[in-house]
């Protein structure tokens, strides 16, 4: 399961909402349950992240979701896409694109693919499988002027520590 320093979504609906698409899911850290995330699709401009417990608690949980996205963005700033966002609320949304990716390199695995690039081409993440290193070098060269984003060679890429 993709998680980025203990924090994982799971749950995750998204659905058809007044200006796009609404995604909504449980923010888990390190197993356990601790708030909910939910990006509405109304035009509004920011996700929404709540922590449960205590005030105590939600002020421990904001404030180890705030040293963990500082980290991830220190270690990955390429990862930055919107300055409008707060680094929390844009590592939810690397979070999300995690899990997706990671979905796709399953159903690669599936009809056996061994490897995965992702890319971007028109404002839209493209997946590529192959089935070894040797031919997924010979893709990767092959792609080599679009924005090849992340590789994945296995499940533990998806897990970040």
């Amino acid at each position: 399961m993709a998680k980025i320093y203990g924090f994982t979504l799971k749950r995750i609906v998204s659905y058809p909402d007044a200006d796009g698409i609404t995604v909504h899911g449980n923010i888990y850290f390190n197993g356990r349950r601790v708030g909910t995330y939910t990006d509405r699709g109304d035009g509004s401009l920011f996700p929404r992240i709540d922590f449960e417990g205590t005030i105590e608690q939600r002020k421990a949980m904001e404030e180890t979701l705030k040293a963990s996205a500082e980290r991830y963005f220190s270690k990955f700033p390429e990862k930055k896409q919107f300055e409008f966002y707060s680094n929390e609320q844009e590592f939810f949304n690397c979070l999300l694109s995690l899990i997706d990716d990671e979905k796709a390199y399953k159903l690669g695995l599936k009809d056996g693919y061994k490897f995965v690039f992702t890319f971007i081409k028109d404002w839209d993440k493209n997946y590529i499988g192959y089935l070894s290193e040797q031919t997924m070098k010979v893709g990767l060269e092959r792609h080599k002027d679009k924005k090849i984003v992340d590789v994945y060679r296995s499940l533990d890429d998806f897990i970040i520590e």
